[in-house]
């Protein structure tokens, strides 16, 4: 089991590596350019809330994890949730990471 950080020290957003590159670059700073693609669920009903993949809310489990469900979005530009920008920026270029963002 991968090891999990509080990313803000209160339990209000959980980060855990799912899967790391065996090469990458260094992790994304402020500002930065990523491609990356996402599911939202809840977590009491695991009702699918968002998705990057595919039309609509559902998409494909394959068009997230092959990249062609994925998004260009610029950091800090008020685009994504905020918990969301904090996970990415621990994430480096082609991994995979789950975020836990508590109420």
């Amino acid at each position: 089991v991968q090891p999990s950080w509080d990313l803000l020290g209160d339990g209000g957003v959980v980060f855990r590596h799912l899967s790391k590159p065996s090469a990458s670059g260094p992790k994304p700073r402020d500002l930065s350019r990523v491609r990356a693609s996402w599911k939202v669920w809840f977590l009491r009903n695991s009702e699918l809330i968002l998705s990057t993949a595919g039309a609509g809310f559902g998409g494909s489990a394959d068009s997230l994890l092959d990249g062609t469900g994925a998004k260009d979005v610029v950091l800090d530009e008020g685009q994504l949730m905020v918990a969301l920008e904090l996970g990415l920026k621990e994430m480096q270029a082609g991994g995979r990471a789950c975020v836990r963002v508590s109420e």
